[in-house]
């Protein structure tokens, strides 16, 4: 998700900055007014709030705008003199600061929480991972063999953990393989993930989060954005996409009807039809989808994406992304310290506490 920040070889395609948009809007959405509000299933609240349940699948979105933006920028450098140390100093600069920040103040928050003694907010100080895995980006191990998220306000890293390895491997292999070679490879990874997720279901049914938070497991979705980013600079693709914008239109529309097939019989992440195959489906809807509006520029989708507000908040992702559950319950804390907690996040029961998160909603887009 941090690779999808501004970059200069992308900054001129504005429809980049709408994906992002996108992408962060699904996953805060989902969390403030979604996993808050827990509706009953199969009642009127559950099915007015369909859009909402994939909204996890933000990750993913950002996922495939990595792959195509991490991959563009390292297929362009491959010749560069100094390829390897140009992509590194600019993805610590990118990534680093915020992110330690959020670090350092989870620490402090947890020592102030354990002099206080406190009850209320007693959760936060539940399964702590090793400092290290967070300062190493391994803290997805920990999830994984552990079934929990960890630390309270860092359990959102997982997804930077994914994009720190996967940034440690896709430099090597670009720099290694040649471009044919390089393409028949990611295709036989992408086409491995499912399966290897399918494995690790039938193995360890109930641990969801090994097949959610493991790079190897979600590297269908990065490397379908490379594939994307091979495909847009080979111009013999790239033709081929132009001139067969309808079809590609029609199997993304075939694609959406599957996923409204999957809000209604199987929306969540630790279901068995998403850990399996629903990871894959959404990552190949929104790698067509950016292909669609990079290269059919009049259409609808390409002219939503370009919309000015949609483009700001994209601009602002990442800090939206490590921000916005600290706003919320720190907003809900400083203004009802006895309110009830699910999941990290406040209950959305009740008209107040609606206006406390649409504040805080506010509040992180004005911090960010």
């Amino acid at each position: 998700m941090n690779a999808a920040r501004n970059s200069k070889e992308n900054a001129h395609i504005p429809e980049l900055d709408g994906i992002r948009g996108v992408a962060i809007a699904l996953v805060v959405m989902f969390h403030f007014f979604y996993s808050a509000a827990d509706p009953t299933p199969g009642g009127l609240a559950w099915h007015a709030a369909a859009p909402l349940r994939i909204g996890w699948t933000g990750v993913d979105l950002f996922f495939v705008l990595s792959g195509f933006l991490i991959g563009g920028i390292l297929l362009d450098a491959r010749e560069s003199s100094n390829y390897f140390r140009t992509f590194y100093t600019r993805r610590f600069y990118r990534i680093l600061p915020l992110y330690a920040a959020i670090i350092l103040v989870s620490f402090l928050l947890r020592l102030t929480l354990k002099q206080d003694h406190t009850t209320h907010f007693s959760w936060m100080l539940v399964g702590r991972f090793p400092w290290f895995s967070y300062v190493f980006f391994m803290q997805n191990f920990w999830m994984a063999a552990t079934n929990t998220w960890g630390t309270w306000g860092l359990g959102c890293t997982w997804s930077l953990a994914i994009e720190e390895q996967f940034y440690m491997t896709l430099p090597l292999l670009i720099w290694l393989f040649k471009p044919k070679q390089l393409q028949k490879f990611l295709v036989a990874v992408v086409i491995a993930a499912p399966v290897l997720r399918t494995l690790l279901c039938v193995g360890w049914p109930k641990n969801f989060l090994l097949t959610f938070t493991l790079m190897p497991c979600r590297a269908d979705a990065l490397l379908l954005g490379v594939l994307a980013a091979m495909a847009m600079r080979t111009p013999a693709y790239r033709v081929w996409i132009e001139r067969h914008g309808r079809l590609i239109l029609g199997t993304i529309f075939g694609l959406l009807v599957g996923c409204a097939v999957l809000v209604h019989i199987a929306s969540s992440p630790d279901s068995l039809l998403m850990r399996t195959f629903g990871y894959s489906w959404m990552a190949l809807l929104y790698s067509l989808i950016l292909v669609y509006s990079l290269t059919q520029k009049s259409s609808f989708i390409s002219r939503v994406l370009r919309v000015q507000p949609l483009r700001s908040l994209g601009k602002i992702a990442y800090g939206v992304y490590l921000l916005h559950g600290w706003v919320l319950v720190g907003l809900t804390a400083l203004i009802s310290p006895s309110h009830p907690f699910r999941d990290s996040f406040p209950v959305l029961d009740s008209w107040p506490q609606f206006g406390t998160t649409m504040v805080a909603l506010l509040l992180t887009i004005a911090l960010c």
